[in-house]
């Protein structure tokens, strides 16, 4: 029987034929629907499982007589790209295979990654090309969370509080943690309480037994049920009493506060006076003699402090100095709690060089013109017409 002879080209265009045929079915016979048994993906952080981490496929169907599943190569990473190596074989006859894989490699892991991805491809053999890799597929991402901590001190912006003393009982804790911490356990003893406070800082905390060496001890729990192993903070309970709120601060007119002495005897009373303030600037609100607190209210600008002497042992405490800073709402020049066209006459007036007193000046002087606000521009008279229209600047 005579042969035809093939032209070189044909030749050439079979193999490139064949060469794409066989790329095309080596990239088949992924694991199918690959999923976790004893755990869920996505980003919602979740403890480890108790035991190994379980996942279960489907065997890729390939046609009976034309080849079989030889096995498969896995990798877990912390990405969804391909990995380069697959140090992981699975060998199984199984029509649903199991891949179960020991937790510790997840130890450590907090809230916020790393995250984790399982890859996998088939091995197989195909009877008429011989034997195969699939393409790659990954389950995840799995958030494993298995770590809670935090650290507590004492809050030294507390008066009478220092990082090693506290004349107060109880004291003022100071608490970082992890953003997913959910409780704090505090004792003043090794042994962790039944119940949990919810997490905020600062807290306070009592502790036992009178001036001396303490010891608070605590634990941190996050989301998933995490809790920190136990921590301690060591400090010296001393005597003392301080004013309470201490240190300078500000405050604006018409606002109020409330100044007691941190630490008195029961039934201590203190006699109250505003010092270091000629200008008048503050006053008390009710009694100030034979009290043990009082309230201040400030009246106008300026400064002053508050100095308090006990009726018990005459001790003398003062206050840090307070500075009173003028209150007002920018375009609300008359003050009457409204933004009206009244407000903007009286700006066009002080714009015109009408008087006006420190505060309605203030007030109409809605852009700071680099003059240091010293004076009110048509700017301005602008301004607070936007504002009575209801407009934002």
């Amino acid at each position: 029987m005579n042969m035809i002879p093939l032209k070189k080209s044909t030749l050439f265009l079979t193999a490139i034929f064949l060469m794409f045929s066989v790329t095309v079915v080596f990239a088949d016979y992924e694991p199918v629907d690959p999923s976790p048994i004893n755990a869920v993906t996505g980003v919602l952080p979740q403890q480890i499982p108790a035991g190994d981490l379980q996942i279960q496929w489907t065997k890729p169907d390939i046609a009976a007589g034309t080849g079989t599943v030889e096995g498969y190569v896995y990798e877990w990473t912390n990405s969804i790209d391909e990995p380069g190596t697959y140090s992981g074989v699975l060998m199984t006859s199984s029509e649903n295979p199991l891949l179960e894989t020991e937790t510790s490699m997840f130890a450590g892991d907090d809230y916020d990654g790393p995250y984790w991805y399982l890859h996998i491809k088939t091995k197989y053999l195909l009877f008429a090309s011989g034997p195969g890799i699939s393409d790659d597929v990954y389950v995840g991402l799995f958030n494993f969370d298995d770590t809670s901590s935090g650290e507590i001190a004492l809050d030294t912006g507390v008066s009478g509080q220092t990082e090693t003393t506290s004349s107060l009982n109880p004291v003022t804790l100071s608490l970082s943690a992890a953003a997913d911490t959910v409780k704090v356990y505090l004792s003043n003893t090794s042994t962790r309480p039944q119940i949990g406070v919810d997490y905020a800082t600062p807290l306070t905390h009592e502790v036992i037994g009178g001036e001396g060496s303490k010891i608070i001890y605590y634990w941190f729990e996050d989301q998933v049920g995490n809790i920190s192993g136990r921590k301690n903070l060591s400090f010296d309970l001393v005597a003392g009493k301080s004013m309470e709120p201490a240190g300078d601060f500000e405050m604006g007119t018409g606002e109020s506060q409330t100044f007691s002495i941190l630490g008195k005897e029961a039934g201590e009373t203190f006699d109250w006076e505003i010092i270091s303030d000629p200008a008048g600037v503050a006053s008390f609100e009710g009694l100030s003699t034979g009290v043990d607190s009082v309230t201040v209210v400030c009246d106008i600008e300026g400064t002053f402090s508050v100095q308090a002497t006990s009726n018990t042992d005459n001790v003398v405490y003062d206050s840090g100095t307070v500075t009173v800073f003028q209150s007002y709402t920018l375009g609300d020049v008359n003050d009457d709690g409204d933004i009206t066209l009244d407000d903007v006459r009286l700006t066009f007036t002080f714009f015109l060089g009408g008087e006006s007193t420190t505060t309605e000046f203030s007030a109409a002087n809605v852009y700071d013109d680099s003059d240091g606000n010293t004076s009110i521009s048509l700017h301005d008279v602008q301004g607070v017409f936007t504002l009575f229209l209801g407009g934002s600047l």
